[in-house]
């Protein structure tokens, strides 16, 4: 059974840090993703934390992030990545917004070849959770779906990742 309660205790004392974490994009940083719910990812130890790749810095405070782990997880979502003779598989298919505030030590920062790598996968990933447009494939902006916000999504995507 899961220590929902020994998370919980734990999240606040993180929650309570007053620290500004700086971080860069492609780094992989230790994190306390905590416990969770069914098939999401859960930290280990008394941190709750697991590898995290950063996807994108949204400002100060919140960052976007790939969990990693070392478990072989080749499938369309687990991207075999390689760094300082360490195998990892990124699970984009549990990428999430986290606060600065879980981020712990860095670990290392991905070569832009491996992390170009991963956020093709993420695109991928999240072409097939958008709607195609009436002509099929991806919808460009101000232009073909019905959904402007879906056009709007789909820009962000191409540019962001």
């Amino acid at each position: 059974m899961k220590d929902f309660d020994g998370w919980n205790r734990f999240k606040k004392v993180v929650d309570a840090d007053i620290r500004t974490v700086f971080c860069r994009k492609r780094e992989v940083r230790w994190c306390s993703v905590g416990l969770n719910i069914g098939a999401e990812i859960d930290g280990k130890h008394a941190s709750y934390e697991r590898p995290v790749l950063i996807m994108e810095i949204l400002d100060n405070h919140l960052v976007m992030v790939i969990p990693l782990t070392t478990q072989n997880k080749t499938n369309k979502y687990g991207i075999k990545i390689t760094c300082e003779k360490i195998e990892f598989f990124a699970l984009t298919s549990q990428m999430r917004t986290i606060s600065t505030k879980r981020l712990g030590r860095k670990m290392f920062r991905l070569p832009s070849a491996e992390f170009n790598i991963v956020a093709e996968a993420c695109i991928q990933c999240f072409h097939k959770a958008i709607p195609p447009s009436k002509e099929g494939g991806i919808a460009e902006p101000g232009g073909d779906s019905a959904d402007p916000d879906q056009d709007q999504a789909r820009a962000q995507l191409r540019k962001g990742i």
